[in-house]
């Protein structure tokens, strides 16, 4: 397998590094780098790139459903700390603020954390997508959604 990613760190430099012969393990490893912009993974032998579907449920099947919620879990806990510090940054208010890296690289790094958490949290959700009924999912959005339209 191989996986090209595209990483920008906290002074904005930006990175592009290509990975072959990975595991799949590894290859998740790689894709949940804190800086990712862009990953594109490809099987070996294969001139296109994997769908996303596909990639979740290789990491279904090689992980297993049991440990696939527990990193659900993990993940939305780390999602939860991340939001606490950009909070405790005083960067929420009406917005979230995207800070200017010049005034402090402590608030863009809590800010670039926490929109990899949330990339981390939207895989493992399209994970437990995969994992459960789509109708009951839907008709609980669908729920949800028409209540809160009813409130704002």
């Amino acid at each position: 397998m191989k996986v090209t990613i595209t990483t920008q760190d906290a002074t904005g430099l930006i990175e592009e590094q290509s990975f072959t012969n990975l595991t799949p393990t590894y290859v998740m490893e790689v894709i949940s780098h804190p800086y990712l912009v862009k990953a594109v993974i490809e099987k070996e032998g294969e001139n296109n790139t994997m769908k996303d579907k596909e990639i979740l449920q290789e990491a279904i099947n090689k992980f297993g459903v049991k440990n696939q919620l527990d990193m659900a879990i993990e993940e939305c806990a780390e999602l939860i700390q991340a939001i606490n510090k950009v909070r405790r940054a005083g960067l929420v208010s009406d917005v979230i603020t995207k800070p200017i890296m010049s005034v402090s690289i402590g608030d863009t790094i809590a800010y670039s954390n926490l929109c990899a958490e949330v990339a981390d949290v939207k895989i493992m959700i399209a994970q437990l997508e995969l994992m459960l009924d789509k109708d009951t999912i839907q008709k609980a959005y669908d729920t949800k959604i028409k209540r809160l339209s009813t409130i704002v």
